[in-house]
């Protein structure tokens, strides 16, 4: 690694907001559990970018904008809610997370703190449009779809949760924890996408137990039969409190340290890590097993019912 690149390391590793899992390097990753290896390819997100500019709304930390930066994209705006101190997707989102990604990966991605209600006050278009599980959180999804369709050139890509409820509304509004969702129907969707231009459109379902099967293999569970010291980092870090482990997602590995989810760096010696065993013939089993039979035992459990996840890929 450069000097640059190690003297801004400590901060990416002691930052304890990560969504995004974003590829560092040398087999470092950032401390996110929400993005997933290939995870571009796995949500449908555009095979060809070379040369195209980009805008990714609802980009949190910014994983899809420095893949497209990546993959050779032209230009790449980075858009979500940035409030430089926020904590959750209610309330805004961090800007530090995406601002040290791009020191460190001496990226030109250009980060937008806005909304996607205000995207037409940058005077700009963009080729690409990605709008990544955000319509969902949205309150007036007609005011965001004209915004977002008048400034996509060719091809906007959504990927969001939609109902399957049998109902007359367009736009079903649940109650999922802390959270408010605005649940459109896909026949909804589509018909409003054809309004505002678009005329080739393309929907495909996402199967998202096989990205819960990648969490489950590659986040192994760590426990603790006593009260283990937290750091905030894994270089040099202070202890910030204790806490007992159980079941709790390892993200990263460092040296001595690991980083577990929702708590911080802690040593491995303190730690039982568990593998997880999977038998050959269960392996070759669940290969034999289509995928809408998977998603149909997984929704039985699954914390939404009466959903469905989807890309919709729409073009000019």
């Amino acid at each position: 690694m450069t000097g640059r690149k190690l003297s801004i390391l400590p901060e990416i590793l002691a930052y304890p907001n990560w969504r995004h899992r974003v590829h560092l390097g040398n087999g470092l990753y950032t401390m996110g559990y929400n993005t997933i290896e290939n995870d571009w390819e796995f949500y449908g997100m555009p095979e060809e970018v070379k040369g195209k500019s980009v805008l990714d709304l609802g980009a949190n930390d910014g994983y899809y904008s420095f893949k497209a930066e990546e993959k050779g994209a032209s230009e790449v705006t980075a858009m979500d809610i940035y409030w430089g101190d926020g904590s959750t997707m209610l309330g805004g989102w961090p800007l530090e997370g995406i601002t040290l990604l791009k020191t460190y990966l001496k990226s030109k991605v250009v980060i937008r703190p806005s909304s996607v209600y205000n995207i037409e006050e940058l005077q700009q278009q963009w080729d690409i449009v990605l709008c990544n599980d955000l319509l969902s959180w949205l309150d007036d999804i007609p005011r965001a779809l004209d915004a977002m369709s008048s400034v996509c050139l060719e091809k906007l890509i959504i990927h969001d949760t939609f109902s399957t409820s049998e109902t007359d509304a367009d736009i079903q509004v649940r109650k999922i924890g802390i959270a408010t969702l605005h649940r459109m129907q896909v026949e909804y969707l589509l018909n409003e996408l054809r309004k505002r231009g678009f005329r080739n459109i393309t929907v495909k379902q996402v199967f998202s137990f096989r990205h819960y099967a990648w969490q489950h293999e590659n986040f192994l569970p760590a426990f603790s039969s006593v009260s283990v010291e937290i750091r905030d980092s894994p270089i040099e870090g202070k202890v910030i409190k204790t806490a007992e482990v159980n079941n709790t997602w390892v993200l990263q590995h460092l040296g001595e340290f690991v980083y577990l989810r929702g708590l911080g760096w802690a040593k491995r010696s303190d730690l039982h890590i568990q593998e997880r065993k999977t038998s050959f013939w269960m392996r070759q089993l669940k290969k034999c097993i289509p995928d809408w039979v998977m998603a149909l035992k997984y929704s039985k459990s699954d914390l939404e019912s009466n959903s469905k996840e989807l890309v919709i890929t729409a073009i000019r």
